[in-house]
């Protein structure tokens, strides 16, 4: 045995409160020793690892609102060339129903069977299929008949 030990027993002995004293100091410099090593670990892999996160997420959310834009604005050229398309179809159709109320003999009647004829043939086509009259001729009830292919127009359905 030592003498600082021998006298470090003496002491204890003489002081009580002195062991829990050492005890104290022991268990706070073991704390500070702990918290010391879990700030060096958050220092050198949880913050870097967090940055590396919080990069990648804001880099996702750029991607994702750079797409978004962009299809955006595909659809609104869409919709605008949809548009400039039923625009020129519904002049076209206005310039064929002047050029047809205006042409000579416009007003004389038609044979019947010759009438008949050209309105059905005109209600085998799409655009016109679902029209009440076309509906009253071919006498199907409303029922719109077989969907057969479209006898001509390239002209898109409203």
């Amino acid at each position: 045995m030592s003498a600082l030990s021998a006298a470090g027993r003496v002491v204890e002995t003489a002081v009580p409160g002195l062991r829990g004293a050492k005890l104290a100091v022991h268990a706070i410099l073991a704390a500070l020793a702990l918290a010391l090593v879990a700030f060096a670990g958050w220092w050198l892999i949880g913050r870097p690892r967090a940055a590396h996160v919080a990069a990648a997420t804001a880099r996702v959310q750029a991607a994702t609102a750079t797409a978004t834009s962009g299809a955006a604005q595909d659809a609104l050229k869409l919709r605008i060339q949809v548009d400039q398309q039923h625009v020129a179809i519904d002049r076209i159709t206005e310039g064929n129903a002047h050029a047809i109320q205006s042409a000579p003999g416009a007003a004389m009647a038609l044979d019947p069977a010759l009438d008949r004829a050209g309105r059905f043939a005109l209600c085998m086509r799409g655009a016109y299929r679902a029209d009440p009259g076309c509906l009253a001729l071919r006498g199907d009830g409303g029922r719109g008949g077989s969907a057969g292919a479209d006898a001509g127009s390239g002209t898109p359905q409203r």
